[in-house]
């Protein structure tokens, strides 16, 4: 077979082009089990190809594709647009904006997908973007990613064909693997420029091109047969081409693989269901689980979540700055005095209330110790309702002019009310000078005099910077609290390093100076596009994957758990400035991709394993299973051996009717058996309602002692806090007691 002539290939005579950079990790990871000395620069991606032979050529090292690089694009953009190089874009006067930039990157990004910048009328700009591009090249003496395939085509039209780069040298050929559809424009060029160097011998699967079973074609050529197959390809049974194939493989027939249905009443049901389903997986070191999630950049957090109450380490990808919950909240507070919620209720209220961020001032009264500037969230909230204090322009004035007001309230016997009116009004005035850095409408505060006591109030410097304010709030994050999870103290740490060194880099530019972003943008600008490092440690027995990740790998079990409608949508993706004409006139219309490629994977997954799991969201009008899911369905619907069996880790008595805690309820219809989620549930017992929950997390386990307590069942868990229940009975006896004297 193929494997054994990757595995058994000493001099190296063979490079081999893995689809993804997921299953040419795997694939390498498994090969080298058996045999440890290979070497893993003849098994790349076509990314990784390229860039290894732009090394050959003595190119200069790519860009790190993140929030700095776009940066200095974004300045370079600005200079132009003043000088008139973008007339359909810019008008004189006015403000370039990043969301331009970003725009007209992602323009570039598909136009890249071309041999050469196509002419068009309607061009807003996207060859003056590429001369941006190389003059941020030029300047930092890197090349652009975007840039990697057009240089290489270049110097591959150029290049002698008796001079061959390293990387290509000493080797016999190519063996393209199957990818799914389809290769770039630009690609093809590449390997065909490639191909005139090294022979390449492309692999494909079976069915027809034009639905996209077959997978990505480099060249239209006759396909080969036993007799035709090249003398440097490892032997191997060549199937004949059958265009009319079924969606099931000779391997998965061997193999006896078995399909299992598990049906959610809704999408959001579908972490819980794969959770019951892991739950009772015994993983021997030497499987692999596959869990398969298209919206798993949307859903990583709680994949994460649920895998490490299970004591696994999650492989999910690489997340956003922003993903994080401390940056998120750092963004939001840095926003208080902009735009028109400024000063607002909502977020003032946030502020005081942030479980992360704690805003503190060491200011001593000058006649009351027990007065400190500290917010009180009903104060704000009277004053917000009675005097109408919104948002925007002026606001943080009305705040401070109705704050300062003495209006003694009636029943405040105490002068509570007033204590805490000038705790508020005297911790906001600090705020208010903090923020003014940032501000629209700086609204300075020189002094303040105390609405109670009438004294002068000392108040916090103001500041120098924006980098200030944002020092402020980092120093002011509750470390404390957070450092008690070490994985989320280390993510939040990461997160904030990457965010103070970026700053220091964009700060240390001689020739930019950040005349014309926004701090508040900027940081924006860091957090959207700075991808933060996955950590090392992650679990190779359940990986979380992608179908386009998932895609040339093979598990002892899998489990398709995000493949609905709204998780895997089919919807060409939208670029600025190309409608469907356009498309079509520059070659690059291809409206049914998605779908074609999601047939490719998806009729891989289901040939690459012993048992795969499909979580079904039919009952969920609002997602249903996606296009490709609802053919597989549609064909295999009359098909006695698809779903006719439970999976067999699954213990009878996860769904044994007379269990009240049960997981599972049974479903059978004809031939056919599959599981219902089921999570929560109300029976009656003597005519009395009882409800149940079901689950396996602690959570649940919580919950369903709870409720076995209120019906006076036995319960899993002791109460964490047994005399606050004895507390809750005794008032509910004494409200008995007295309804029954009263009758």
């Amino acid at each position: 077979m193929v494997a054994a002539g990757l595995l058994f290939n000493p001099e190296n005579e063979l490079m081999i082009l893995y689809p993804s950079e997921s299953t040419r990790q795997a694939h390498v990871r498994e090969l080298s089990t058996t045999n440890p000395s290979i070497d893993s620069s003849k098994h790349l991606t076509i990314n990784r190809l390229v860039r290894a032979l732009l090394t050959d050529f003595r190119q200069p090292n790519a860009f790190d594709d993140d929030s700095f690089l776009l940066y200095k694009i974004h300045q370079e953009c600005v200079r132009r647009a003043v000088k008139g190089r973008f007339p359909l874009l810019h008008i004189s006067g006015k403000k370039w904006s990043v969301t331009k930039t970003q725009r007209l990157a992602l323009l570039h990004q598909e136009i890249s997908k071309l041999a050469k910048i196509p002419e068009w009328e309607s061009d807003p700009g996207v060859k003056e973007f590429r001369n941006v591009l190389l003059s941020i090249e030029q300047l930092g003496l890197k090349t652009h990613p975007d840039l990697m395939n057009y240089h290489l085509l270049e110097l591959l039209e150029n290049l002698d064909l008796t001079e061959l780069p390293f990387t290509l040298k000493g080797l016999s050929g190519i063996i393209l693997l199957d990818h799914p559809p389809e290769f770039s424009e630009v690609e093809r060029h590449i390997l065909s420029k490639i191909s005139q160097l090294v022979p390449i011998h492309q692999l494909c699967n079976p069915g027809q091109f034009r639905l996209g079973y077959s997978g990505a074609y480099l060249q239209d050529i006759p396909w080969c047969t036993q007799s035709s197959l090249p003398s440097w390809v490892p032997p191997h049974d060549v199937m004949p081409a059958d265009f009319n194939s079924q969606w099931q493989s000779k391997i998965s027939q061997t193999s006896n693989a078995q399909y299992h249905k598990v049906i959610v009443e809704r999408s959001e049901h579908i972490v819980e269901a794969t959770n019951n389903l892991l739950h009772n997986i015994r993983v021997n070191p030497a499987d692999k689980i596959l869990v398969v999630d298209a919206n798993l950049e949307n859903r990583a957090h709680r994949w994460h979540e649920v895998l490490r109450q299970m004591g696994i380490y999650d492989n999910t990808q690489n997340s956003k700055a922003n993903d994080e919950p401390l940056i998120q909240e750092i963004n939001h507070h840095l926003q208080l005095s902009s735009g028109l919620e400024a000063w607002s209720f909502d977020r003032l209220r946030r502020l005081a209330n942030s479980a992360l961020i704690s805003i503190d001032f060491d200011h001593r009264h000058p006649t009351d110790s027990e007065i400190i500037p500290r917010p009180h969230v009903d104060i704000l909230q009277n004053i917000s309702r009675s005097f109408h204090v919104l948002g925007g322009p002026g606001a943080a004035e009305r705040w401070m002019t109705t704050l300062s007001s003495n209006n003694h309230q009636l029943g405040d016997y105490d002068d509570s009310q007033s204590i805490k009116q000038e705790e508020t009004q005297w911790w906001l005035a600090n705020v208010i000078n903090l923020w003014n850095i940032v501000t629209d409408a700086p609204y300075k505060i020189s002094t303040i005099t105390g609405c109670y006591s009438g004294e002068e109030l000392p108040l916090v410097s103001t500041l120098n910077t924006p980098r200030d304010l944002l020092r402020y709030l980092i120093n002011s994050v509750k470390w404390s609290l957070i450092m008690a999870d070490d994985g989320h103290f280390n993510r939040c740490l990461n997160a904030v390093e990457t965010l103070e060194m970026k700053l220091n880099s964009i700060d240390n530019e001689s020739d930019t100076l950040n005349d014309n972003l926004p701090f508040i943008e900027l940081v924006k600008l860091i957090i959207d596009n700075e991808t933060l490092d996955k950590s090392r440690l992650e679990c190779q027995n359940v990986m979380i994957c992608t179908p386009n990740e998932a895609f040339g790998q093979s598990a002892k079990i899998i489990i398709l758990a995000g493949l609905d409608s709204e998780s895997w949508s089919m919807k060409p993706s939208n670029i600025p400035w190309l409608d469907n004409a356009t498309k079509v006139k520059l070659g690059l219309a291809n409206s049914d991709i998605k779908i074609r490629q999601a047939r490719h994977h998806l009729r891989h997954i289901l040939n690459s394993s012993e048992s795969v799991i499909i979580i079904d969201t039919s009952l969920d009008e609002a997602a249903s299973p996606s296009p490709a899911l609802a053919e597989w369905l549609d064909d295999i619907e009359m098909d006695e051996k698809i779903f006719s069996s439970i999976p067999d880790f699954i213990d009878d008595k996860a769904y044994l009717s007379s269990r009240t805690d049960r997981l599972w309820d049974l479903i059978q219809s004809n031939d056919k058996v599959a599981l219902k989620l089921r999570m929560f549930s109300t029976e009656y017992e003597n005519n009395r309602p009882i409800s149940n929950r079901a689950g396996t997390r602690g959570r649940d386990i919580r919950q369903r002692s709870s409720l076995a307590l209120l019906s006076d069942k036995a319960i899993e868990v002791l109460p964490n806090n047994k005399s606050s229940i004895a507390m809750a009975q005794e008032s509910v006896s004494k409200h008995e007691i007295a309804k029954t004297w009263a009758n």
